[in-house]
């Protein structure tokens, strides 16, 4: 050891030189050693993006004009089922009652009113031919307009919404023997917030209010809530009513109780129609049970149109 720092102290530029050249050679190494690794990335990333670039040359349907009639081909078939599904459609476009869209806005509020009165009077008549019972000052929804005219420029979608109100009144009151307790139209915000609470978390109703190019296809006119007690083929009738027009109706929440609340009871036995009476028969037989019993029901419905597209107002309407 004490050679070695003789050796050093008898050698110091050449010990100078063996340490800078030590230091030369790591960093040497280091520098040699990042650069590889780089360029093993490198490599492994051009690999990656060669590979995908050959995926995308090879896949199918290839750019090629015999692929592009084929996508055309589709977008044309695509387009016609679309025109088709319109078609469909518009057969549940409702049409205000009274045909108010052909008179003049400052009118069409006592026309309304008018229609409106005439539409109540036909189905309390036909609810009393077919053993109705209404509901004590039914007005289908409209209560507050009996003896107030609605503002003009809301009159023509109340207009819609009576179309829709009569078609479904006129169902309740065909089914015979019905009692209806509610037949009720809610306010706007009551609306929103019993559909707010049908919606999942964190999603929103659609947007109906653009309009011109983005002018919707549907738009929500209004609510109704319905409770009644009737039989099972009425109230199946009835559903299936909703679906066969003038307008469009999706029940939004629907809730059916039985009438009878407890099954039959298996021990009671009743004796045979065409036995006298006080006699007895070994066999006895069950009354008829089945399918007689009503159905309370509560319901709400969505009324939807879906609106023509935009074009220009008609004469009447300026």
């Amino acid at each position: 050891m004490n050679d070695l720092k003789l050796w050093i102290t008898a050698n110091k530029l050449l010990t100078g030189a063996i340490a800078i050249f030590i230091i030369l050679l790591g960093l040497l190494s280091w520098l040699t050693y990042s650069g590889w690794d780089s360029l093993s990335g490198d490599l492994a990333s051009y690999a990656q993006t060669k590979s995908d670039l050959d995926a995308l040359l090879k896949q199918k349907p290839f750019p090629d004009q015999a692929n592009l009639s084929k996508l055309s081909e589709v977008v044309a078939k695509e387009q016609a089922d679309l025109e088709k599904l319109k078609a469909g459609l518009a057969k549940f476009r409702i049409a205000p009652a009274g045909e108010l869209e052909k008179i003049k806005p400052s009118d069409r509020p006592q026309y309304f009113q008018d229609s409106l009165r005439d539409r109540v009077t036909r189905i309390k008549t036909l609810s009393t031919n077919n053993g109705v019972t209404l509901p004590a000052g039914f007005y289908l929804g409209f209560e507050e307009y009996e003896s107030h005219l609605p503002q003009p420029d809301e009159t023509l979608r109340l207009g819609k919404l009576l179309t829709a109100f009569d078609a479904i009144g006129t169902k309740v009151a065909e089914q015979k023997g019905t009692l209806l307790v509610e037949f009720s139209r809610p306010s706007a915000e009551t609306a929103r917030k019993e559909a707010s609470k049908d919606l999942p978390a964190g999603k929103k109703g659609p947007d109906v209010s653009r309009k011109g190019a983005d002018q919707p296809v549907s738009e929500q006119l209004g609510s109704l809530r319905i409770t009644m007690r009737t039989s099972q083929a009425g109230f199946r009738e009835f559903v299936n009513s909703l679906s066969t027009g003038p307008c469009f109706a999706i029940i939004d929440s629907i809730q059916i109780q039985n009438s009878a609340s407890e099954p039959p009871r298996k021990d009671l036995q009743a004796p045979p129609a065409d036995l006298p009476p006080g006699a007895t028969n070994a066999v006895q037989r069950l009354p008829i049970v089945v399918g007689r019993e009503t159905l309370n029901v509560t319901l709400r419905l969505t009324v939807v149109d879906f609106p023509a597209p935009a074009s220009n107002p008609s004469p009447a309407a300026k």
